[in-house]
C-alpha cells in the first residue's frame, strides 16, 4: 500500500481523500484496513453486519454502489437539511434508502443526527447510547459527545450504557436496536469523515396516550439546539404494515393498490409536515407505521422554508410477491431554500453619437 493510500484511512474511518482515488481503490482499502486496531474504548458493535447487510468491507462497498444505480442527482444549487429512510435489511429496503443517501457528497456535513426508530424494544422518551463510537465493516464513526451532552439536558432524553452481557437490571436496548447502524455504511461511503449523534426515539405519547404537541416540541427544541447547515438530520421510519402478523388487514381485495393509496395519503402529511393531519391519519386508519415518533419530531423541527419531496418507494409485498404480508419503504429529502440570486443591473445604454 502506498503512502497516499494509507493517508486515506485513520483508525479504520474513511476520509474524504479516499473518494479521489476511485471506487475500486476504496473497496481495496476497506477490505484490507477497515478492521484496524480499535481506537475507542466504548464501542457499539456492528450487530447488523451479516444478517442485515454484507459483513465484508469490499462486498459492502460494492453493494452500496449497486444500490445507488439509477438514483437521481441532488437538485442543482440545493442542500439537504434532512432525509427519511427505511431501516430494513439492504436486500429489501436498501434501494429505497439509497435514493436519499446518493444525494450526499464528501464534505457536505461535519455531523449527522440520526433519529432511529425503536424496532426491537419499547421504552419512554429518547435514548442515546453511552459509547465513544459505532462500528461497521467500514470502520468507526465517532460520537459527538458535546452535542450529546446538549441534547440530553432535556428530561425526555436519557443516556444508557451498552453492555453485551444483559441482565435483569440492564435489559438490552442499543445492543439489539439496528435502525441507526443501518444508516451508517451509506453515510460513511458518501460523507467520509463525520461525527454522529445517535438517538433512538421511543414512546412520545402523553399521559392520555395521544400524540402531544408539547412533548414533540420539547424533543424538537432539544435536537434543534445542535442543528445547523453543517449537520444532517436522518430519520428512520417505515410505513404501511399490512398482514395478519401486524394485525392490520383493512381490505381483502386489490391489496397492493390499496396499500399504495394508504401510503400516498400519509406521504402528503409528511412532505407538508402537517402534524395535525398526520395525527388524524393515524387515528382514522390505525395504520401501524414504525417510526411515528421520529416523523413527528421531524415535522416540528424543520422550518417552513424547507421543501420536502418523495425520492423512493417500494413495498416488500411487491418485491417478494407476498401482497398478504407487506411493509412499505419510502425515502424523502428535505431541502433548504435555494438562495435567490442577486439582481443584476441592466447594461448601460450605448452612448448617443
Amino acid at each position: 500500500m502506498t503512502a497516499a493510500m494509507k493517508t486515506t484511512l485513520t483508525h479504520g474511518r474513511v476520509l474524504p481523500g479516499a473518494f479521489a482515488l476511485g471506487h475500486i481503490l476504496l473497496a481495496l482499502l476497506l477490505c484490507s484496513s477497515a478492521w484496524a486496531a480499535q481506537p475507542y474504548r466504548d464501542i457499539r458493535k456492528a450487530i447488523g453486519a451479516g444478517p442485515l447487510y454484507p459483513a465484508q468491507p469490499e462486498t459492502l462497498v460494492n453493494t452500496l454502489y449497486r444500490l445507488y444505480e439509477g438514483a437521481a442527482k441532488r437538485p442543482e444549487g440545493q442542500k439537504m437539511a434532512a432525509c427519511i429512510v427505511p431501516h430494513s435489511a439492504y436486500g429489501l429496503s436498501g434501494k429505497v434508502a439509497a435514493q436519499a443517501f446518493a444525494q450526499l457528497s464528501p464534505g457536505d456535513y461535519k455531523r449527522v443526527v440520526v433519529l432511529g426508530a425503536s424496532t426491537a424494544t419499547s421504552f419512554q422518551g429518547c435514548s442515546v447510547p453511552s459509547v465513544d463510537a459505532f462500528q461497521t465493516p467500514l470502520g468507526y464513526v465517532p460520537v459527538d459527545k458535546k452535542a450529546v451532552e446538549m441534547v440530553t439536558r432535556s428530561s425526555l432524553f436519557s443516556t444508557r450504557s451498552v453492555r453485551y452481557r444483559p441482565s435483569e437490571q440492564h435489559p438490552p436496548l442499543h445492543e439489539i436496536e439496528p435502525s441507526i447502524e443501518l444508516t451508517l455504511p451509506f453515510l460513511q461511503e458518501r460523507l467520509g469523515n463525520f461525527s454522529l449523534v445517535p438517538i433512538v426515539v421511543g414512546d412520545l405519547r402523553d399521559a392520555d396516550n395521544k400524540l402531544s404537541d408539547a412533548v414533540y416540541l420539547n424533543v424538537a427544541e432539544s435536537i434543534g439546539s445542535i442543528l445547523d447547515e453543517n449537520t444532517l438530520l436522518v430519520v428512520t421510519a417505515e410505513f404501511t404494515h399490512f398482514g395478519a402478523e401486524f394485525k392490520y388487514t383493512p381490505f381483502a381485495d386489490n391489496i397492493l393498490p390499496n396499500i399504495k393509496q394508504l401510503d400516498d395519503e400519509v406521504f402528503q402529511t409528511v412532505i407538508n409536515r402537517d402534524f395535525p393531519a398526520f395525527h388524524a391519519y393515524l387515528e382514522r386508519t390505525k395504520n401501524p407505521l414504525v417510526g411515528v415518533e421520529g416523523l413527528g419530531v421531524l415535522m416540528k423541527l424543520l422550518t417552513s422554508g424547507v421543501k420536502g419531496t418523495l425520492l423512493g418507494y417500494d413495498t416488500s409485498g411487491q418485491l417478494l410477491k407476498t401482497p398478504n404480508h407487506s411493509v412499505s419503504y419510502a425515502s424523502f429529502g428535505f431541502y433548504y431554500p435555494t438562495p435567490t440570486p442577486a439582481p443584476t443591473a441592466p447594461p448601460p445604454e450605448p452612448a448617443k453619437p
